[in-house]
């Protein structure tokens, strides 16, 4: 198999390392088969290097899995001669509403391609969600993807774009030859938020504005980290009186210089439910926190306090980031608004589509296939996240079939072959796929040869195929206003996906992670 591969393709110049296992695979390899594979490669291309995913024998370039940079380290001292290459990385899960745990690892996992001797990393595990390796039922997917099952894209994917892109140098050679871009996304939802807004920005300044409220302004450290906002508690009360005695374990707060100001500083710390200050000029102090009532029965007639039960959850309409250069030069702004009632199914596509660089039309190949969303939008057309619609897609006229629908969610159960799904973050996708083939060749073959020629109908090569009114679909859910969708279709075979893929893509043109709400 591997003489198979290499006499393959050993005349694309895209190949550049042959490799011969992955990760257990490698595990399973004795020195005798490592060299056998190098072996098998080198008599029939001498010249590229050789590599794995995983430890063995017969490398020129040693590849290494989900290694953190301690490995990679150990190794160096070790063979110093030996060149390194992170060949896969990270399994960083996240989802697009449970955010979970997802710049840490992402940072951890691509640190060692950061390394002087190490050729940095070929690849990230995951684009996309899949089924299986979903870790614990109820969940039926994974959650390592960069985008969810459905196809839209989740917080790793602009740590990506930060790190990957914005950042890198215009002068490195290793950077994509687009131009220089920037990055200003808002994290979290307004729903959502307990305790805290996460910012990726590529600007030097970037300040948070949460209801039109100045929350603060962080630099950019330049490691493509999330810049961290407190929310703080907005407007509060403590209704419960704590003056006239002394509770012991609170902290000390060295700002707070009055009794106003110490109960703000609680206000605006969600973990704090006491606060107390001491009015003795001698012993002036502020102190917060929470502890057991039954600490706090010390007699002290000069300490004035408050507590509350609960810190109420905050009531975000409207998070804006804006960040600037070190000359205060404009890198851009984005906000995300929380959505009133739902009112409405919108109907917009994704794929084929100039925004995700897959062409504008579908083709009539009898294969060819549409990524189509549905968003639930209130009267003002934002997107409603927090509430869960199902949604039934149909075919209006055309010749396109529905195929499968889904959302993203990895704990959904619907039948992806079913004309509905419940709507997750605001958003389902319906995919259709065109139902007569009037491109492929030898047609008249085809007819005469198949006699269950399946749901694509084959149009002989004298027949008649219009393509003018395209394909229209639908969108609807109880209770709300349904969409229409018009999708232009083409017989040219330009607009065939591998004629869309080899042509020349202006990344410029790839708007779907600015413009995506969801």
């Amino acid at each position: 198999e591997m003489q198979e591969m290499v006499k393959r393709d050993r005349n694309h110049p895209s190949i550049v390392i042959w490799s011969y296992c992955n990760e257990y695979e490698c595990l399973q390899v004795s020195n005798k088969t490592g060299l056998a594979f190098r072996a098998a490669a080198k008599a029939l291309d001498p010249y590229r290097p050789t590599a794995a995913n995983g430890d063995t024998d017969g490398l020129d370039v040693q590849g290494k899995s989900h290694s953190g940079s301690g490995a990679f380290e150990s190794f160096h001292t070790q063979f110093p001669e030996m060149p390194l290459v992170l060949s896969e990385c990270c399994s960083c899960t996240t989802q697009r509403l449970d955010r979970g745990e997802t710049t840490t690892c992402m940072r951890d996992q691509n640190a060692p391609g950061l390394l002087p001797y190490v050729a940095g990393s070929l690849g990230v595990w995951t684009l996309f969600d899949y089924y299986g390796e979903s870790h614990a039922w109820p969940s039926v997917t994974s959650s390592f993807g960069n985008f969810d099952l459905a196809g839209f894209p989740k917080p790793h994917a602009y740590w990506y774009v930060l790190n990957w892109l914005v950042m890198i140098d215009e002068k490195d050679p290793g950077r994509p030859r687009v131009e220089k871009s920037s990055l200003v996304r808002v994290l979290d939802l307004p729903e959502l938020v307990v305790s805290e807004v996460a910012v990726l920005s590529s600007g030097k300044n970037t300040s948070v504005f949460i209801n039109d409220r100045f929350v603060g302004s962080q630099t950019s450290n330049r490691t493509g980290e999330p810049l961290i906002f407190p929310v703080g508690s907005g407007e509060c009360a403590f209704p419960h009186n704590i003056s006239g005695i002394q509770c012991h374990g609170l902290r000390r707060q060295a700002a707070p210089t009055s009794a106003k100001a110490c109960a703000a500083s609680c206000c605006e710390d969600r973990a704090c439910l006491m606060w107390q200050f001491n009015t003795t000029a001698m012993e002036n102090g502020c102190f917060t926190g929470n502890v057991d009532m039954e600490k706090c029965s010390k007699k002290r007639p000069d300490w004035v306090g408050g507590g509350r039960d609960s810190v109420p959850t905050p009531n975000i309409t409207n998070i804006t980031a804006v960040s600037f250069t070190e000359g205060q030069i404009l890198v851009g702004r984005h906000s995300v608004l929380k959505a009133g009632p739902a009112t409405a199914v919108k109907l917009s596509l994704d794929v084929p589509s100039a925004a995700t660089g897959t062409g504008e039309r579908l083709v009539l190949d009898g294969h060819d296939a549409a990524l189509v969303r549905a968003t639930i939008v209130d009267a003002s057309g934002l997107v409603v996240f927090n509430t869960s619609y199902n949604v039934t897609f149909s075919v209006t006229s055309g010749p396109a079939r529905l195929i499968g629908v889904g959302n993203g969610d990895n704990f959904c159960h619907q039948n992806a072959k079913s004309d509905h799904v419940p709507s997750y973050g605001g958003l389902a996708r319906g995919i259709f796929q065109v139902t007569m083939d009037c491109m492929s060749n030898n047609r008249d073959t085809i007819i005469s040869v198949d006699v269950d020629q399946g749901p694509a109908h084959v149009i002989s090569e004298g027949g008649e195929c219009s393509v003018a009114a395209g394909v229209v679909v639908q969108a609807s859910s109880a209770g709300l206003q349904s969409d229409t969708l018009h999708i232009p279709i083409s017989l040219a075979r330009t607009d065939l996906p591998l004629s869309v893929a080899r042509s020349s893509f202006d990344l410029q043109s790839y708007t779907y992670l600015d413009a995506f709400s969801g």
